[in-house]
């Protein structure tokens, strides 16, 4: 159970989180974060353009729009204003194609093993990854930073265990829209940690991306009701 299967594109999936989650810290150094996660937030839309292509999955016309309102909450939440630095927007667009095609991967891997195990290489192959820089960049972790550090990593591999076992039951085009959640997250811990209430047009956002999760998980539930049917 262990050992890992498909060992290339084991490899090939953690090659591409570690692409994605770099180029995102170094757009940062060019634009702002809402312009940086309006660019990595067309990771859906790739999944969504490629699914037919790379996985051999059914598109349709419903699951389309419904990515495409959801991106257009995005932008209504973020608001970009797309002032910075033009090779920043390429980079942050480097890091949304690299997810995008992570989110691939998963999909391609589904079932072949345990989610966890999935999990667990990779981060294995990350760190491997991500080590031959470390002595141009390493900052001692201050002890004081530690609460945080573990907070940080815990949520990240619950989230990765979920993201996965998602991908290992669901088709890649339908759970692109609610990848978008994530900002709906960041705006109720925006709310109950820094009490910053999101204005009117922030709601609207938050509406259409909610709209599009739930169009997508409604239709398909009906879809597989007929099919047992």
């Amino acid at each position: 159970m262990l050992v890992p299967k498909q060992f290339g594109m084991q490899f090939l999936r953690s090659a591409l989180f570690v692409l994605g989650i770099s180029l995102f810290y170094w757009s940062l150094n060019y634009i702002p974060l809402a312009d940086t996660t309006s660019m990595v937030f067309v990771a859906p839309i790739v999944v969504t353009a490629l699914s037919p292509i790379l996985l051999g999955e059914k598109l349709g016309l419903h699951r389309s729009i419904a990515v495409f309102a959801g991106f257009v909450g995005v932008f209504i939440i973020l608001r970009p204003d797309f002032g910075g630095d033009r090779i920043g927007y390429v980079i942050g667009l480097g890091a949304g194609t690299s997810l995008g095609l992570f989110y691939m991967a998963n999909r391609k891997l589904a079932g072949v093993q345990p989610q966890l195990v999935a999990v667990t290489y990779t981060a294995i192959f990350g760190t491997l990854l991500l080590l031959p820089a470390i002595p141009f960049i390493w900052q001692e972790p201050h002890f004081s930073d530690a609460p945080l550090l573990v907070s940080f990593i815990s949520l990240a591999i619950i989230g990765q265990f979920f993201l996965i076992s998602a991908f290992a039951y669901t088709p890649a085009s339908t759970l692109a829209p609610f990848q978008y959640t994530q900002l709906i997250a960041a705006t109720i811990v925006g709310v109950l940690v820094f009490e910053t209430f999101p204005d009117a047009l922030t709601w609207l956002g938050i509406c259409l991306l909610v709209s599009a999760g739930l169009s997508i998980a409604i239709r398909e539930a009906m879809i597989a009701r007929e099919g047992k049917t």
